[in-house]
């Protein structure tokens, strides 16, 4: 499609499959392409969409997890990480973040609440989940409370009873025999 007044190319219409429907939707502004809506499943509601920097290079892609035209996960390629955000409840709010490095997540972050800030955490080592971090009143958006795993298996919890950022044990370490070993 070609503004009728400038004669610039605006959109490129294709059909990938054949089957006679447009598939995907690119939008042009000054010669690069500002955002694309696909539709992967040929049920005629977007499920992909790609957002485009002013000069052309992809910013971040979104996607409909369930199909149905709603977006609700965005994806960022950064430097030696992908960051995946999520609206679980679909309302456009990121309420989750996940980290990956190539193929494995390496943290998450939430927000339970829905007011904004995170308030659980979660790091992972090799595919193992190594931290979980607790924001207890959920209004900080810092954890107050966390339990970290062991390589070996044991469990201990730390609270940050003061809010300066360092934690101190709590009890005796948890996970029954294997926190002896």
């Amino acid at each position: 499609m070609y503004d009728p007044l400038t004669g610039a190319l605006t959109r490129i219409d294709y059909d990938y499959d054949g089957d006679g429907r447009i598939d995907v939707r690119t939008f042009i502004r000054q010669g690069h392409p500002v955002r694309l809506e696909g539709d992967a499943d040929g049920d005629g509601k977007v499920d992909r969409w790609e957002y485009y920097r002013a000069d052309g290079t992809l910013d971040h892609a979104g996607g409909s997890t369930r199909h149905d035209g709603v977006e609700d996960t965005w994806v960022y390629r950064m430097a030696d990480e992908t960051r995946m955000d999520v609206s679980t409840v679909r309302d456009g709010h990121v309420d989750r973040r996940e980290f990956y490095r190539g193929d494995e997540v390496v943290r998450t972050e939430s927000d339970s609440n829905g007011d904004g800030l995170m308030d659980h955490w979660e790091e992972y080592d090799g595919g193992r989940l190594t931290l979980v971090s607790i924001d207890d009143n959920q209004r900080s958006g810092r954890p107050t409370r966390r339990l970290v795993y062991e390589a070996g298996g044991a469990t201990r919890m730390e609270v940050d009873v003061d809010g300066d950022g360092r934690f101190e044990p709590v009890g005796p370490p948890a996970g029954g025999a294997n926190a002896a070993r």
